[in-house]
């Protein structure tokens, strides 16, 4: 979140989104008061103690006035002064402009030129002017005739064949070319008086602004005459006259084959200077070029294979430079030149070599290596070949609805979004989702996934009966959600006994969509109501529960009764239901831990200790014993455990 910013409106702070139509008079106030002038809108900032530009228009248009209209109260708005009326800039017609071009000549006795275009000299800018005659069809050269003043610009003479120009004299008629914007030039045949001889076409505009005035010879006898004066100054004298010693001592003797004290300062001729660092050969300059410089370099240390030498280290040539693809010398090249350069990746051997700019070579890795280009190996293609197998990548590929390259995004990629089909489950539609989803879990289908939900998948459609049980007070559907989600929902009593309530769906469908209070109210537990279910269906056994049973364990610490779940009394078997708080802390334990002011994990001791005595009574007085855990009545599981237990005994009384 921004900073908050509060502007000074006179002796209060105010804040900068809560500023008020008055609240921004006193800020222009203000501000004329301090800068002698009216802000424009881009200086609309706090740096200048105002709103930004945005809720300065906001508060303008709230109060149902224009911006322009808001500044004429200042007296300081940027209006022009059309004979006495003050008029907007952009509301400026073709009498009003001629109007402010009289009262400027009248003013100032001359004509305005382009960069007396402006508010301070009353009169529009160009750009004003120029569109105002173009909706008039007129042109700049007819509007400015009709004024007494003519206008200040140059006017060069026409050229005629026999004119003398410096030393040219026109002897006829050369061929037009085209400039770089397309316009054509004239050019002129001239020869040159000097005696020299010389005949060449020279262009009109050279010709009428003085540029060209001689075939050379005008220059030649200039340089001439400086022949003696201080031009003659040896390099030696020059370079100690300059605190240049460096200089001198830098001069290539065995190169240049010259003594700095025989040559001019300023001669054009080549020489050599050595390395600064004696590193590198030397660099050949021109004499005249380096008495205007501050600083001799070496072109070898300021080159391209230097500075990639000095990041990379005394290998790098080797390593990064691509020679095959390169056919400069990169000892050549300057070191920050815009130019592009071939660099080898030296991570990766695929990557094989890439194309930047000299800068970003020396300062970045390889493209493919940070991301910034993905290779095609390194892409979400590759990564789902190698998972799935090419065949199966062509079918997962929703070539119809994606219009990306596979082979051109990174496996991590959540810039994009992809289709992809589902090759495991032919009634799951596409898929669309990040490459970076696929790649950091098992499935690429949003729906194998469990993330999507399929109508085919659905609690509606595999349990159709739950929509008997479904709440009205439910926003959805049972179709949009999976039968074993952990998300809570409301349901109807199946008994439609009692109110609405709220259980998570997998529970719901373990417990067959029972009401919770209809199960308290008979006493007994949904696994313990399944047991009693199971046994008398499939085999016909007489069970008593709970008090009922032929024995009935007392508790030594506390006299109390601890009876049995079940007992079949044919089979002389005990078989105990145990739900979680046999096993592990949950919130019963819990509740009575708190009732009995003890601790929860004394309660589940306790608890232990119980089961087990329980056990060794039964065992004690003949009786075959069964523990059917909570969780065997997720798979049902508990089925096969009674089945088992009972087949054991009978083979045992045979």
């Amino acid at each position: 979140m921004g900073k908050a910013v509060y502007l000074d409106v006179g002796n209060r702070k105010v804040l900068a989104t809560k500023i008020t139509y008055n609240d921004l008079i006193i800020l222009y106030k203000q501000y004329i008061e301090k800068y002698s002038s009216v802000p424009m809108l881009t200086q609309c900032s706090s740096k200048y103690n105002l709103p930004q530009a945005g809720i300065v228009k906001s508060v303008v248009k709230n109060e149902g006035i224009s911006y322009n209209e808001f500044l004429l109260q200042f007296g300081k708005v940027r209006t022009l002064d059309v004979n006495g009326t003050h008029k907007n800039i952009r509301d400026l017609k073709y009498d009003d402009l001629v109007i402010l071009y009289n009262q400027y000549i009248n003013k100032f006795h001359e004509f305005p030129t382009a960069n007396k275009c402006t508010y301070q000299y009353n009169l529009p800018s160009r750009q004003i002017i120029l569109k105002i005659l173009k909706d008039c069809q007129i042109s700049i050269d007819e509007f400015n005739k009709q004024f007494s003043i003519k206008d200040k610009r140059r006017i060069y003479e026409d050229i005629h064949i026999g004119d003398i120009i410096g030393r040219w004299k026109i002897i006829g008629k050369g061929q037009s070319k085209q400039s770089k914007k397309n316009k054509n030039i004239p050019y002129w045949i001239s020869q040159c008086t000097c005696g020299s001889g010389i005949i060449k076409e020279v262009s009109e505009n050279a010709l009428k602004r003085k540029q060209s005035l001689s075939c050379g010879c005008l220059r030649n006898e200039a340089v001439a005459n400086l022949k003696g004066s201080i031009r003659s100054q040896s390099f030696y004298d020059w370079c100690i006259e300059q605190h240049h010693e460096e200089w001198l001592k830098r001069w290539d003797y065995d190169l240049n084959n010259l003594d700095p004290k025989h040559i001019s300062y300023c001669a054009h001729k080549q020489v050599y200077f050595k390395c600064d660092k004696g590193i590198h050969n030397s660099t050949k300059y021109e004499l005249a070029h380096v008495s205007n410089m501050d600083i001799i370099r070496c072109k070898y240390c300021n080159s391209f294979a230097q500075k990639l030498i000095d990041e990379k280290g005394e290998n790098a040539l080797e390593l990064y430079w691509d020679y095959d693809k390169n056919k400069q010398n990169p000892w050549e090249i300057p070191a920050y030149s815009k130019e592009h350069v071939w660099i080898k990746c030296t991570k990766t051997d695929y990557h094989g070599s890439y194309k930047v700019s000299r800068q970003n070579a020396l300062r970045n890795e390889c493209p493919y290596c940070s991301h910034i280009r993905i290779h095609p190996k390194d892409s979400f293609a590759q990564w789902m070949i190698d998972k799935y197998g090419k065949n199966n990548f062509e079918k997962i590929w929703n070539y119809d609805m994606n219009t990306i390259n596979p082979f051109a995004i990174a496996p991590s990629t959540r810039t994009s979004k992809v289709w992809l089909n589902c090759i495991d489950t032919t009634y799951h539609p596409p898929t669309h989702v990040y490459p970076n989803d696929v790649k950091n879990h098992e499935h690429h289908c949003s729906y194998c996934a469990k993330k999507s939900v399929c109508k085919e998948d659905s609690l509606g459609y595999i349990y159709p009966e739950s929509f008997k049980y479904w709440s009205d007070k439910n926003n959805k559907t049972p179709y949009e959600y999976l039968p074993y989600s952990s998300q809570k929902v409301w349901w109807k009593c199946k008994d439609d006994i009692h109110k609405d309530y709220i259980r998570s769906i997998c529970d719901s469908v373990n417990y067959e969509f029972r009401c919770p209070k209809c199960s308290y109210e008979k006493g007994i537990s949904f696994l313990q109501e399944k047991v009693d279910t199971y046994i008398t269906d499939k085999y016909g056994y007489n069970t008593l529960h709970e008090h009922n049973c032929n024995i009935v364990p007392i508790n030594p610490k506390t006299n109390f009764p601890l009876p049995f779940d079940n007992e079949i009394v044919e089979l002389k078997l005990i078989i105990e239901v145990h739900g979680k708080q046999h096993y592990e802390i949950t919130g019963f334990t819990q509740l009575t831990a708190k009732h009995y002011n003890t601790t929860p994990e004394y309660e589940l001791k306790y608890q232990k200790w119980k089961d087990k005595y329980k056990k060794e009574y039964a065992l004690k007085n003949g009786y075959n014993f069964l523990e059917i855990p909570y969780w065997t009545e997720i798979d049902n599981t508990y089925q096969s455990l009674i089945d088992n237990k009972i087949k054991t005994i009978l083979k045992e009384a045979v």
